[in-house]
């Protein structure tokens, strides 16, 4: 039996959804199957393999031991197995991608308590520093430019 190693990445908008991307282990041969992209979907596939062991190896090697493992019953995203033939699915990057409309969500909490009309750029780019710290201890990657949400926040609180 053989394994291969098929990436699914998703090149659309980020603004509603995120963290769409996937790799897969796969039962089968890739021998014949070419790199593809449909729609906003890309398709790329990393050799086969004699053993899920050395497959697992290679995605490692391959992806930095950047994954997440989606198997695990504690995984934030829930994997909705489409073949049984995917013996095991990853999500690439350690942090979870959170939406653009989410992460704006997720910055603007923090507004209120740390943003005013003398906070100056120099202070900007801690805030920028410490959400993106803050998503990052709660598993998650901001999407967007948090620094000019805050800029545009603080040049609100000017123009009242």
């Amino acid at each position: 039996m053989s394994f291969y190693i098929l990436e699914s990445i998703y090149n659309g908008s980020k603004e509603y959804c995120a963290d769409l991307d996937e790799i897969e282990i796969i039962k089968g041969s890739c021998e014949g199957l070419q790199d593809h992209t449909i729609n906003d979907w890309s398709f790329r596939y990393h050799g086969t393999f004699d053993t899920v062991e050395s497959a697992e190896k290679a995605l490692k090697e391959t992806f930095d031991d950047e994954l997440r493992n989606c198997d695990s019953e504690n995984e934030l995203n829930v994997i909705i197995k489409r073949d049984n033939n995917v013996v095991a699915t990853y999500k690439p990057r350690y942090y979870v991608d959170i939406p653009i409309s989410g992460s704006f969500d997720f910055v603007y909490y923090f507004l209120k308590d740390d943003v005013n009309v003398d906070t100056t750029d120099e202070d900007i780019d801690k805030l920028v520093t410490k959400y993106e710290l803050e998503a990052n201890d709660q598993g998650y990657e901001l999407l967007g430019d948090v620094e000019q949400w805050i800029k545009d926040y603080r040049q609100e609180l000017i123009d009242e």
